[in-house]
Parts: C-alpha cells; sequence; structure tokens
C-alpha cells in the first residue's frame, strides 16, 4: 500500500470482510446488521467514528509518505535507485514507468497539503510548490503561466538560469504585469546550500507527517463534545 495504488476491488472485498467482522463476526453481512455508515465508522473518535482507518484513504496517506520520502534528501539507496530506474516521478519530465505514473498522480495532492521553505530549490517545482505568495505560482499568476515554457521547472533552475528563459518572448500585458509582481518577489530569494524543507500547510509550525493529514483535509475540525464524552466514559 505504500508503493502502489489498491484497485477499488481489492479495497471493496477487503472492506467487506472488515464490516463483516466488525457487525457479526462472520466473514459476510448483510446491510441490515451494518447499525452505522461505514464512512462514520472510519471517521476519528472524537468526531463521531469508531476510529477505523478507511483503506482507501490510508493507501494514499502511504503514497503521500512515499513522495515525501522521495523528496527527502538522503544517502539512501533505494532513492538513487529509484530516480535512475523511474524518471519523471517527480514531474519533472512525462513519466514512463508504473510505479513512476503513480507517484506523479500523488505530487498534486501532496503540493495541496504542504509547503515549502527554500533552502537550494532543487525539489521545489516553480510554479506548481506553494513556496512563494502563500500559493503555487501558477494560480497566483495564471497569465505568465500561460506563457511559460518548461512548467516542471524547479525553483533552482529558474533563479540560476533566469526567468526570461522559461517564458515565451512576447507577452500580454497582463503577464507582463505579473512577471514584474514575480521579479520583485524573486529578488529577495536567495538559495542556499540547505535542502528545501516541507511544512503542512494548514500548521506551518509542523513539518510533513501523515497523521496530520485527517487535520488539514478536515472540513469542520471542531470536534464533537458528546462523542469525546462517550469515549472518556469508564464503566
Amino acid at each position: 500500500m505504500s508503493s502502489t495504488l489498491l484497485p477499488k476491488t481489492i479495497i471493496n472485498a477487503l472492506e467487506q470482510r472488515q464490516r463483516a467482522f466488525l457487525w457479526t463476526g462472520e466473514e459476510k453481512c448483510h446491510g441490515a446488521s451494518c447499525l452505522i455508515a461505514w464512512e462514520r465508522v472510519c471517521q476519528e473518535k472524537e468526531h463521531g467514528g469508531l476510529g477505523f482507518r478507511s483503506l482507501h484513504t490510508q493507501n494514499h496517506r502511504l503514497l503521500l509518505k512515499f513522495v515525501h520520502k522521495l523528496l527527502t534528501p538522503s544517502a539512501l539507496s533505494w532513492q538513487a535507485w529509484f530516480s535512475r530506474n523511474h524518471p519523471g516521478a517527480l514531474g519533472e519530465t512525462t513519466p514512463d514507468t508504473y510505479l513512476a505514473r503513480i507517484v506523479c498522480e500523488e505530487l498534486p495532492r501532496y503540493r495541496e497539503l504542504t509547503s515549502v521553505r527554500v533552502g537550494n530549490g532543487e525539489t521545489t517545482s516553480f510554479w506548481h510548490n506553494r513556496w512563494l505568495l502563500d500559493t503555487c505560482l501558477a494560480i497566483a499568476l495564471p497569465a505568465l503561466y500561460s506563457h511559460c515554457t518548461r512548467p516542471h521547472a524547479l525553483v533552482c533552475s529558474v533563479l540560476s538560469t533566469g526567468l526570461a528563459d522559461h517564458l515565451r518572448p512576447r507577452l500580454t500585458r497582463q503577464a507582463s504585469e505579473e512577471k514584474q509582481v514575480l521579479h520583485d518577489c524573486l529578488t529577495t530569494i536567495t538559495l542556499t546550500n540547505s535542502p528545501d524543507a516541507r511544512w503542512m500547510y494548514a500548521a506551518p509550525d509542523r513539518p510533513f507527517s501523515t497523521s496530520e493529514i485527517p487535520r488539514s483535509t478536515r472540513i469542520d475540525p471542531t470536534p464533537n463534545i458528546d462523542a469525546i464524552r462517550i469515549w472518556q466514559t469508564n464503566l
């Protein structure tokens, strides 16, 4: 589950066994035996659920953890092997292997959850990571992004060669205005020898962790007081 996306048919079959065991202790059960919806069962206890983990959600969390490890510089041999045998997994080129495509498909979800404090800029997408203007530049500067020639360029590449080398020669008026805004912002950026650091966007003081994902994606973060009281009751 940490390196491949399970087919929905497999997840459904496994969760059917889970539901049957929970409600009847048997291999199979009918809907009438299920007291509450499985989605509610998989909610956290403090939010009215039973604290079970959805296999679909857990699968994506483990894949996000895998993506995070790939983007965290280290001397691990498996990272070098992955980069060598699965080019394009991190969005720099078109992925050409099954595993690279899976990782590449998780990148937008990972980028949505994280922000980046740029160090050397070697693992940060210039247009698609949150590292400047509190959002990704592709969204903040849409006119300028429509004129870029290398949408998967890294921060280190753009800052070393210059922004103009990554744009079409002729820009619209709106794109030119956005280019000036970006140019002014880039004058304050200085790359260092430190690796890029990633943090939870919803909690800038917390490094990336799969345990923080539910808190970051929850629409209503307010705990259910009655549910907490029930789980804290000692019989």
